[in-house]
């Protein structure tokens, strides 16, 4: 197959989503496929609202580990030093607003165009975009329609998030060829909310790369680390994780490590981290490597995950790879992946006082973590590593493209008994 995937950004983009591109694009190329990635040269996904987003400083095409990656401009270097005047002199709030959004008009749709280009250069036999509805599915769905290629969504649906666009989402995947959930929540979900027909709707699942086991970070010299992954905003739950913390400070013994890309309004959550925990109990990193970041699991006792919006928490998988238990929300989405009280811990949403219990009693006890931190990834190695998943995927395309081919062929045969 020739598979072009459109995702929101890619290498070097850190985040859950996009190391899961890269896994599924790069493990498709080791199978013999031939597989490129299109994307926007944007630094995070975020970029597609930020008009002054830095580049990725990489170059424009280039081929990593089997997969050609091509990065299209989205918003020119005169158009990012326009968004900048625009800010520094501080034009009246209703035509300073107008004229950016006059600016990513333009910009967004020469992307599509750059990117139909580029579709119809390639011929692809499928385009594969995720997640969830950024500006570049739309996009790679009507272009994918109007070259009638093979169309695959992955939804990444997030359930308990007020703003999402689920209509429009709705509407876009019930015009795709398949839509592969990545829970069996989210498959009923496409089928009984967006109307999605049930064949079109594929479950793939997730999954994660199963280091060896170690201990990793020397505890005992070291405070014990309550370890956050993920963008840091509030809406991935950090308010109310250093409203949980509040009162854990005078405990000591355990520090608080947050990883991830920075967001508008991350310093100010940070300086409420600080305003609570006394020195040296705080950290905050937004630029690790693979390896790094892999340090920084082994050495913490558990994993926190407070977010409400996720489609379905990449780094749970993350934590009990490296044996080490998750404290989330109790939500369907992680039911459906926490066994509670066996290789996790669930809290009531917003509850810092039930979200600080949760964390202290593994502090306090830990045998108790590292119990659920043996039994996550045991569940893992059974369920979700990425050499099963994949297998889904790749079975889901080469079905769907089959059936298409059959159907094509059928119509052909009747169009030409007809004529004769």
């Amino acid at each position: 197959m020739k598979i072009l995937l459109v995702p929101a950004a890619y290498f070097p983009a850190l985040g859950g989503t996009e190391r899961t591109t890269r896994v599924i694009a790069e493990s498709l190329a080791r199978r013999g496929h031939s597989v490129a990635i299109a994307v926007a040269d944007i630094s995070s996904f975020a970029g597609y609202y930020d008009l002054a987003s830095p580049r990725t400083g990489r170059p424009q095409r280039e081929t990593l580990d089997g997969v050609d990656i091509y990065r299209i401009e989205l918003y020119s270097r005169l158009v990012s030093q326009q968004a900048k005047l625009i800010r520094r002199f501080q034009t009246p709030p209703r035509s300073g607003e107008l004229a950016m959004k006059v600016l990513k008009y333009v910009s967004r749709s020469g992307f599509k165009r750059r990117l139909g280009a580029l579709v119809r250069w390639l011929k692809p036999d499928v385009i594969l975009t995720l997640p969830h509805l950024q500006p570049h599915v739309k996009m790679a769905a009507e272009i994918a329609l109007s070259e009638r290629i093979y169309l695959g969504i992955f939804p990444h649906i997030h359930a308990n998030d007020p703003s999402f666009p689920h209509r429009d989402l709705a509407k876009v995947c019930r015009s795709a060829d398949l839509c592969i959930a990545i829970t069996e929540q989210e498959r009923r979900r496409l089928v009984e909310d967006y109307g999605v027909p049930l064949a079109k709707a594929l479950y793939s699942g997730l999954g994660t790369v199963l280091p060896e086991a170690g201990e990793g970070g020397a505890r005992g010299s070291t405070p014990t680390d309550v370890l956050f992954v993920g963008r840091k905003t509030a809406t991935k739950g950090l308010a109310v994780l250093a409203e949980a913390v509040k009162g854990m400070a005078r405990r000591g013994g355990f520090r608080v490590v947050l990883i991830g890309a920075r967001a508008p309004d991350t310093e100010a959550l940070e300086a409420a981290f600080r305003a609570e925990l006394g020195e040296g109990q705080f950290v905050s990193e937004h630029d690790v490597s693979d390896d790094e970041l892999d340090r920084w699991y082994r050495q913490s006792r558990l994993v926190v995950l407070p977010s409400r919006i996720e489609s379905f928490g990449s780094v749970i998988l993350e934590a009990w790879a490296r044996g080490r238990p998750i404290v989330t929300l109790d939500l369907p989405i992680f039911r459906e992946i926490v066994s509670a009280g066996i290789d996790g811990l669930l809290v009531p949403p917003d509850d810092a006082g039930a979200l600080s219990k949760a964390i202290s009693d593994l502090l306090d006890d830990e045998a108790e973590a590292d119990r659920m931190g043996r039994a996550g990834r045991e569940k893992v190695a059974q369920n979700y590593t990425w050499p099963s998943v994949v297998d889904r995927i790749e079975g889901c395309l080469l079905t769907g493209l089959d059936s298409r081919a059959r159907a094509a062929g059928e119509g052909l045969s009747q169009g030409t008994t007809a004529q004769r």
